[in-house]
């Protein structure tokens, strides 16, 4: 990759193990993949020394971009660097609309289904040109929304799928937060007479709504670093988030109470869901009816007790992250083909390199 780099930096340290799970040196690298013929910003983050030939495609939510939700640093590592120090490599991407990927300006380029064909491209990357035997899809929040989808549309060969926060059944939170979101989108519409599906956010908004009643649970400076990785995702003088907040339920629909925002019949594949004990969103009644729904015997249900719906600002959990990762390796050990994982590439081609200057990678 000599010439490609944009940026290299190694650091002594990052994320520690113990003696069961000796901290692993990782790579990260930013490309992009086309979709519908734009830009999908992706980010790589490879283990030196990988565990299996697999790979885990992490899938944001409805409000902030990729990188606030799964490498923003918590106890002196990431979430996907701390999955990388136990030998997992994981690939996170923004959906259209959000960070660094491009913006469309119609409604139709943002709704559901195009969701759907972003996470399609991306995948495709990972089985066809880097050739990962194993896929676990991860989502969080309505991210669990959009992978339903895509599994209704496309049938991919997925080893298994991770479930954080998943919004499934409208309790009466979500059927408000739906109510109101509709409402002001309506209202858009006829103001600006115009076809936008973005809402902009303050820095206090998003405070107000992630530290709000936690007294303490979770520090004011995780907040404060959440809110400027997702501001700054979008460029280093975003003073406010701007994203698309409609993309995981239909307009048209009228959405009731007990009501649910996808088909469980479509997942097929070994499932682990994590909630936070005290998630309004994803309530104990909604994670039941999930299990209860997928009717499968390969169902994990984990809560972290103090937690709410954002789980990635809590303290990270670490007998819930060792059953995750457990869960991930065991499937990818059970799934199609064999573990070799010298098949696999460690690193992605620069076809779409960044802002044509090349890859961007820093090895801890």
């Amino acid at each position: 990759m000599t010439g490609e780099k944009m940026a290299a930096a190694t650091r002594a340290g990052g994320p520690t193990g113990n003696e069961a799970h000796p901290a692993r040196s990782f790579t990260k690298t930013d490309r992009f993949v086309r979709c519908d013929g734009r830009q999908l910003w992706v980010r790589f983050v490879v283990p030196d020394r990988p565990a299996a030939a697999g790979c885990l495609l992490f899938v944001h939510g409805n409000t902030f971009p990729a990188i606030s939700d799964f490498d923003l640093p918590r106890e002196g590592s990431s979430f996907v660097e701390a999955l990388a120090s136990r030998g997992i490599a994981s690939c996170l991407f923004d959906h259209r609309g959000y960070g660094r990927s491009f913006k469309p300006t119609k409604a139709a380029e943002l709704g559901i289904d195009a969701r759907a064909r972003d996470i399609e491209a991306v995948y495709d990357v990972l089985v066809g040109e880097l050739r990962r035997r194993h896929v676990t899809l991860v989502g969080v929040s309505t991210g669990c929304v959009t992978i339903a989808r895509f599994l209704q549309v496309r049938s991919p060969e997925v080893s298994s799928l991770v479930f954080l926060g998943p919004n499934y059944v409208v309790n009466p939170r979500l059927l408000r937060l739906v109510q109101a979101t509709k409402l002001l989108f309506t209202l858009r519409r006829l103001l600006l007479n115009g076809d936008d599906y973005y809402f902009s956010f303050s820095a206090r908004t998003l405070r107000k709504r992630l530290a709000d009643g936690e007294d303490g649970r979770i520090s004011t400076q995780a907040v404060d670093q959440f809110i400027e990785a997702a501001m700054k995702a979008s460029g280093p003088e975003a003073t406010r988030l701007r994203s698309p907040v409609m993309g995981f339920i239909d307009p048209r629909r009228r959405y009731g109470l007990d009501d649910t925002l996808f088909d469980a019949s479509c997942i097929k594949q070994p499932l682990m869901i994590v909630r936070g004990g005290r998630d309004d969103f994803c309530c104990e009644h909604g994670a039941e009816r999930l299990v209860a729904d997928v009717g499968r015997d390969d169902v994990t249900l984990a809560t972290v007790p103090d937690a709410k719906h954002d789980l990635h600002l809590y303290p990270r959990p670490d007998g819930v992250f060792s059953m995750l990762c457990d869960f991930v390796l065991r499937t990818w050990r059970h799934g199609r083909g064999d573990d070799d994982v010298d098949t696999a590439r460690s690193l992605p081609k620069s076809t779409e390199p960044l802002s044509g200057q090349g890859l961007s990678v820093v090895r801890e």
